[in-house]
């Protein structure tokens, strides 16, 4: 309750009617006087008129309030939208955009160039007829969320989780939706499906390669202890020259132990990355002249000609030991399958900034399923040389990783019957 004062000088009769809220709350009164006494008095018919202009008076008072709040409800909900970091976006049941939030800017576009675009225009060609079908589910009443690739403005590929909701705007349903950015996630997502996958292969690989290693380890010493508990229970009946040949056949069975564990260590701190890698200038004929010497005397004992072609003054830019190792063991392994009387052939020559490097022999060459299987660890090959040659087939993988470290590739190309070639690129030293 409280005091109406009236305004003026004293008044012959005066009325009053509430001013109320639609919720019948009291807001004001209004109030009319009469000063003389000439005028009639007021009457019953004079209450209802001043009571409808009364409520008039509140009603639009009231919705001017409501038209404030409103506004200012807009206002912040449209700050609040336009600072999400997710797009708000509306469409019509055509697929026309109708409104899109300015988060859509982080993507290369402005809010007014799409208003007015199809959505076909954004989404990507393979999730069209995928959202289309969402949309239809949406109007059925199935609402969830899905994910759909989108288009950058620079045309890269994003992807985005979306959820939907129908109303209706002037009578007619249109669709609301929140796109949110999980590019990220489904990359990591990826990431994580390629690492597992590569961890399962590189499980069944290593399974594999020891399986065959522990084969090639157990045949020379096979042969080690036969030929040494012989020699222990009959040395008494051999001759020097019989005593002397299973001497020689198990220092060989020893050298292949030696080898395998040479080229186990080496490849072991390749996949560990503990072996170190130092490229320098290499003088590509020392490199050659030294595997040579190195290898003479298996080409001594084969009767096989080692030709040497090297332009002269070539340098590289590698790694000393690895460079070495490749090719003391790709022309070992040429020894090992050239027949007695044969030819290995390794030329270095300067090709733009590389120097080619190939090994080419005249031995039993491969069919091209062997060729396939060469680098695979996978698919570990070991084959018996001509004159009953063992090795661990783990060579020529050493040599692929080798080649790779220096941005190489080794290549292979062989028939059978004629012979293979090797070849290999390394970059060519300036300094």
């Amino acid at each position: 309750m409280g005091i109406v004062e009236l305004i003026g000088g004293d008044s012959e009769e005066w009325m009053g009617v509430p001013l109320r809220s639609m919720k019948g709350e009291l807001i004001g009164v209004i109030v009319v006087q009469r000063y003389d006494d000439t005028t009639r008095k007021y009457d019953e018919i004079d209450v209802s008129t001043l009571s409808f202009v009364s409520n008039q008076i509140a009603m639009a008072i009231e919705l001017k309030k409501r038209e404030q709040i409103l506004k200012s409800s807009e206002a912040k909900y449209r700050s609040l939208i336009e600072n999400l970091s997710d797009i708000i976006y509306t469409f019509d049941l055509k697929g026309y955009l109708t409104y899109v939030s300015s988060a859509v800017m982080k993507y290369g576009y402005t809010p007014g160039e799409l208003i007015g675009k199809n959505l076909d225009y954004l989404v990507h060609e393979d999730d069209i007829l995928k959202f289309k079908k969402y949309t239809m589910e949406l109007l059925r009443g199935n609402f969830h969320p899905v994910t759909i690739k989108l288009y950058h403005k620079d045309r890269t590929i994003l992807h985005f989780q979306t959820t939907n909701s129908v109303f209706i705007e002037n009578g007619k349903k249109k669709i609301n939706g929140v796109l949110t950015d999980i590019t990220d996630r489904i990359m990591m997502e990826n990431d994580l499906k390629s690492s597992e996958q590569k961890l399962l292969e590189a499980n069944q690989s290593k399974d594999r390669f020891f399986s065959i290693l522990a084969h090639d380890l157990k045949s020379p010493f096979t042969g080690i202890l036969g030929f040494s508990e012989f020699l222990i229970t009959e040395i008494g009946d051999l001759s020097a020259d019989e005593i002397s040949e299973f001497a020689e056949r198990i220092n060989s069975s020893a050298k292949a132990i030696l080898e395998l564990l040479n080229n186990l260590l080496d490849w072991s701190r390749i996949q560990t990355n503990r072996l170190k890698f130092v490229p320098d200038r290499v003088e590509v004929d020392t490199i050659l002249h030294n595997v040579n010497s190195i290898l003479l005397p298996l080409t001594y004992e084969k009767e096989i000609e080692l030709i040497l072609e090297v332009e002269e003054g070539l340098a590289v830019k590698a790694d000393k030991d690895m460079l070495e190792t490749v090719i003391r063991n790709l022309v070992s392994n040429s020894i090992k399958f050239t027949p007695r009387n044969g030819s290995i052939i390794v030329t270095a020559g300067k090709v733009d900034e590389f120097v080619e490097f190939s090994i080419s022999d005249s031995g039993v060459g491969m069919s091209k399923d062997t060729i396939s299987k060469l680098f695979r660890m996978d698919e570990f090959v070991t084959t018996i040389g001509t004159e009953n040659e063992k090795g661990t087939g783990l060579g020529l993988l050493l040599c692929y990783e080798f080649i790779k470290k220096h941005g190489g590739l080794l290549e292979v190309e062989s028939r059978e019957g004629e012979g293979s070639t090797f070849s290999f690129s390394i970059p060519l030293c300036n300094y």
